[in-house]
Parts: structure tokens; C-alpha cells; sequence
């Protein structure tokens, strides 16, 4: 089930590779310690962390088969978003480039954007900045594939806007903005597929590696 289970009040699992039959194991590695350094390795499979928030460090970790889903063992990704299916609400391909938008880097979807995931997940948190007029706002919508699970709709601000989308077996979601100008994809996460609220996730994208604990 899991190649390594470490446990104790203060520890450092760093520069390992950890190394099991593919998809032969639930997890290359499970750490778990309120001063918790879980950094630097490679592995086949998951590597899923405890800490406390404040002395835990979860990155950077290189996971195999992230190769085949970029968020298959939960957790955040930034621009470009390698590995993820996104298109325009017109099917088309949008490229992965990354735009600064006042200082705020992202994937530019002014026309937005319908993202497909792999594997169906309960959680997606999106971040998004956006220049707008005083009516200017943005729809998301998740879906299982055809059946809405979960509708957001908020007002593009001063600054960069968080958004949760909630709800068993979110398999799309749709970015639909109105009256935006320019908008941008900060980031995209979300949980383990198929296990709830995840913990550390893996840096795919060659860009910043994000934490999030899934809280």
C-alpha cells in the first residue's frame, strides 16, 4: 500500500527516490510529524503529508505518474497548466501562454474557459484577476459531464478573486466571464481524485510550486 510511513514529532524525509511497481501502490509515501520536511524526492506514486501548517514543507517532489494526470494526487497548479484539457467555450484549444496582467500572472481566458479533468474530483478552487467595468462579472459552473453540481457567480474586484466549487464527482468546470475585459488563471486546485480534501501536491508545470492542505 505504501512504500514509506514515517511518524515522529520532528523529522526530514529529503532527496529520496522512492520506487514501486506502477500503480501497484496507493502511496510511495506517507509522512506525518508536527516539524515535517517532506521535500526533494522522487517517487512512482503520492507522497501525502502531515504537519503543522506553519513548519510544514511538502515541495518540491517529482511524482511519476503525474506524467499521466498532472493532478492525480491532488494539490494546486499554476501557468501554463501543462497537462490540463482547456479550451475556449467555443471548443477551441487555448494556448498556453502565460500573461501578466497588472503584476498578476496567468493563463489570459477573456473569451473563458471549460476545463476537463481526468478523474472526478469533490473540490476545485480556482483563483482569478480580472479588469472589468462596474457591472463586470464571472459564472463558473462544475458538472459531472452534463448534470450542473455547483454554481458560483462573483463580481471581478480590485484584486485577484477565489472561488470553491463543491460537490461529488466534478468531472468539468466552466469559466464563463461578463463585462470582463482581460481575465486571467492564477491557479487551479483541487483534491485527490477519489479521496476528498488532499494534501501536498505536485509542481508539473515548471513554474512555482503552490502548497494547499485542501482546508
Amino acid at each position: 500500500m505504501v512504500n514509506l510511513v514515517t511518524l515522529a514529532w520532528s523529522l526530514r524525509a529529503c532527496g529520496n527516490r522512492m520506487e514501486e511497481t506502477l500503480l501497484r501502490s496507493f502511496n510511495s509515501a506517507l509522512t506525518a510529524g508536527f516539524f515535517n520536511d517532506t521535500s526533494h524526492n522522487q517517487a512512482t506514486h503520492c507522497i501525502d503529508t502531515i504537519g503543522a501548517p506553519a513548519l510544514l514543507v511538502d515541495a518540491p517532489n517529482k511524482i511519476l505518474i503525474a506524467a499521466l494526470d498532472p493532478l492525480i494526487c491532488g494539490g494546486c497548479l499554476v501557468p501554463p497548466f501543462n497537462g490540463l484539457q482547456i479550451v475556449d467555450l467555443e471548443g477551441q484549444q487555448i494556448p498556453q501562454q502565460v500573461t501578466t496582467l497588472d503584476g498578476h500572472r496567468g493563463l489570459e481566458i477573456t473569451g473563458g474557459a471549460f476545463i476537463t479533468f481526468n478523474l472526478f474530483v469533490s473540490r476545485v478552487d480556482v483563483t482569478l484577476y480580472g479588469l472589468s467595468g462596474d457591472d463586470g462579472f464571472v459564472e463558473l459552473f462544475a458538472r459531472d459531464g452534463s448534470t450542473t453540481i455547483d454554481t458560483e457567480v462573483r463580481t471581478m474586484g480590485q484584486g485577484p478573486v477565489d472561488i470553491r466549487l463543491a460537490g461529488d464527482g466534478i468531472r468539468n468546470v466552466t469559466i464563463s466571464p461578463v463585462g470582463v475585459k482581460t481575465m486571467v488563471l492564477m491557479s487551479l486546485c483541487t483534491d485527490r481524485p477519489g479521496l476528498g480534501d488532499g494534501g501536498g501536491s505536485v509542481d508539473v508545470t515548471n513554474a512555482t510550486f503552490l502548497a494547499w492542505n485542501g482546508g
